[in-house]
C-alpha cells in the first residue's frame, strides 16, 4: 500500500477524533450554560413566588385585622370563620395565590409565658382585670436593660399604683438608684409583683436599650387574655410563608405615664 495514502487515512482518522473532541466539548458546555440558565430562571421563579406568599399573607392578616374585635372573638368561639378567615386572587400571569388565617388568644393558658419585645422608652401594658388577687406576677428579662413597671390596680373603687424601678443584675448603672433584680426560673433578672386589691394592668418600660420581657403568671394561674393572635399562610406555588400578629387590647400611649407620677391635681409634675 503506498505510503502516502496510508498517511492520508491517518490523517483522516485524526480530523474525526479532533472533530468528536469538539462536539463533545460544545456540547458539555452547552449544558453546562444551560443548567446554569435553567437554575438561574429556577430561583427567580420561587424567589417571586416566595415573594408573592408573604404579600399574600400579609393581607390577609390586613383584612381580618378591619374586623371589630367582638366579631373576632365569635370566631374564636365558633372555631370558625369561614370565608373572612380565607383570600384568593389570580395575578396578571393566570396564577392562583391563596391565603388563609387562623385566630387565637393569646396570653390565656395556664402557666402560658408571654412575651414581650420592647423599644427603649417605650411603654407596653400587660392587661391584669381578672387575675387572682394576692399571686404574684413576674416580670424577667436576659439583657442588661433597666426596667420600670407600674402596677395599676383599684382599692374602694380608687384607681392606685404601685412603682417599680428595677436595674438588671448584671447591670453597671448603679448611679440611677434602681433597686436590682433576682435570678428566677432561668432567667437572668426577674422583678416579682404581688397582685394586691383587684388587678388592672402592669406597664413596662425599659431603659438604656431594646429587650425581650417575659411575663409570667404565678404556678397553676394564666394571665387574663392579652389579644387576639392573628396567623396567616399565604401560598404561591410552592412557596409558603407565615406571618403572625397579634391585636392586643387597647391602652393608653407611654404619654400616660407622666399622669401617673402625679401627685398633685394643680401643681404640674409633682411628686
Amino acid at each position: 500500500m503506498p505510503m502516502n495514502y496510508i498517511r492520508k487515512l491517518n490523517q483522516n482518522g485524526q480530523v474525526i477524533v479532533i472533530a468528536t473532541f469538539i462536539m463533545v466539548l460544545a456540547l458539555a458546555i452547552g449544558i453546562s450554560v444551560s443548567n446554569r440558565f435553567i437554575s438561574g430562571i429556577r430561583n427567580i421563579s420561587e424567589a417571586d413566588n416566595s415573594s408573592k406568599a408573604l404579600s399574600m399573607a400579609e393581607a390577609a392578616v390586613e383584612k381580618i385585622l378591619l374586623f371589630p374585635n367582638s366579631t373576632l372573638e365569635s370566631y374564636i368561639t365558633n372555631n370558625n370563620c369561614g370565608s373572612d378567615c380565607q383570600l384568593e386572587i389570580i395575578d396578571t400571569t393566570g396564577q392562583r395565590l391563596r391565603a388563609s388565617v387562623t385566630l387565637s388568644y393569646t396570653g390565656q393558658s395556664t402557666d402560658e409565658i408571654y412575651p414581650l419585645e420592647l423599644l427603649e422608652g417605650q411603654t407596653v401594658e400587660v392587661f391584669l382585670q381578672g387575675y387572682a388577687s394576692g399571686q404574684n406576677v413576674y416580670v424577667c428579662w436576659n439583657t442588661d436593660a433597666s426596667i420600670e413597671a407600674q402596677y395599676v390596680y383599684t382599692q374602694s373603687g380608687v384607681t392606685l399604683v404601685t412603682p417599680y424601678a428595677v436595674n438588671a443584675a448584671s447591670s453597671t448603672h448603679s448611679e440611677n438608684y434602681f433597686s436590682t433584680a433576682t435570678s428566677l426560673f432561668g432567667y437572668n433578672s426577674c422583678i416579682t409583683i404581688l397582685a394586691t386589691n383587684t388587678p388592672q394592668a402592669l406597664r413596662i418600660k425599659p431603659y438604656y436599650r431594646e429587650t425581650e420581657v417575659f411575663v409570667l403568671p404565678a404556678a397553676g394561674y394564666g394571665l387574663p387574655i392579652q389579644g387576639i393572635q392573628i396567623e396567616a399562610i399565604g401560598s404561591a406555588g410552592n412557596a409558603r410563608r407565615k406571618v403572625t400578629v397579634v391585636k392586643t387590647n387597647s391602652y393608653v400611649p407611654t404619654q400616660f405615664d407622666y399622669v401617673l407620677y402625679q401627685k398633685s391635681d394643680s401643681q404640674a409634675l409633682s411628686n
